[in-house]
């Protein structure tokens, strides 16, 4: 027996694990736009999920006319 019922297949099961996976992405992306730089830094250092999302806003402020 393989778990599923007579209204569940297997294109049903991967579906919702699809939808699972993008509503954590776009969740992990709301997260994101709350946090501090260095915060955002240590969460692109956490797993390869939260470092695909948070990139974008870590890196869009760089000043190159900045004084170091």
């Amino acid at each position: 027996m393989s778990g599923l019922d007579a209204t569940t297949t297997p294109t049903t099961h991967i579906t919702n694990a699809i939808n699972k996976i993008i509503a954590f992405l776009e969740l992990i992306g709301h997260i994101s736009l709350y946090l501090q730089p260095s915060d955002l830094f240590s969460c692109i250092q956490f797993n390869c999920h939260w470092k695909q999302t948070p990139i974008p806003l870590l890196w869009h402020t760089i000043n190159t006319l900045a004084e170091p």
